[in-house]
Order: structure tokens, then sequence, then C-alpha cells
């Protein structure tokens, strides 16, 4: 586990945003983001994540998937090429993604 205070430029809010806090929990290949708002109003919580340097790449075979642990569905084309995502989060709640490396048909598991 390693909570947002400790992340050492790893992962955060992108902008800055004081009411948004992430932690990750992460295993060989699978991670845990735990995302969530202080603020008294839902936000588009902007996350960055080097996730170089905080999980391994997939293996052969492999892709990385990404899914709302809630559901544990695709939550769609959050991803942006600069290694940051948007996530709807509501007033004071938080979200839970599971990102893994995973082999296609097998579906998420942590």
């Amino acid at each position: 586990f390693i909570q947002g205070s400790e992340a050492k430029g790893r992962f955060g809010a992108a902008d800055g945003n004081k009411d948004i806090d992430v932690a990750i929990y992460r295993k060989d290949g699978a991670l845990l983001i735990i995302i969530a708002n202080y603020a008294k109003q839902a936000v588009n919580a902007k996350v960055k994540m080097d996730l170089g340097s905080i999980m391994r790449k997939p293996g052969p075979k492999e892709i990385r998937s990404t899914y709302d642990f809630e559901t544990m569905e695709n939550p769609g084309y959050i991803w942006q090429p600069d290694g940051t995502f948007l996530l709807k989060v509501e007033a004071r709640d938080f979200r839970v993604l599971l990102i893994q490396n995973e082999i296609p048909g097998l579906g998420g598991h942590f």
C-alpha cells in the first residue's frame, strides 16, 4: 500500500487539486488505485500515474486492462497520452480502479 503522501511524484492529482487524494495497492502485474474526493461537490478528477515506475510491463500474450472495481466493467477510454486519466468522483466519495496485466479472455481478478 502506498498512500498519496508517499507517492514521490509517481501518482496523484495531476492538477494539484487538494480535495483529491490518490493511494495505490499493488501486486505483481496488478494495481488498485483509490481516488478520494473530499470536496462538497462532484469533480472530474485528473489523476497522473507513472505506470512504468509502479508496475511491470505486460508480458508476452498479456494486455494491460482497466476496470472499475465496483462493477468490474471497463470504464471506457479514460487514459490520455500523457499518462493521466479523468474520472468522475461524486462529492465526499471515492472510486477504485483495477489495472492489471492479463491474458485476453480471462477477465479481471486481483
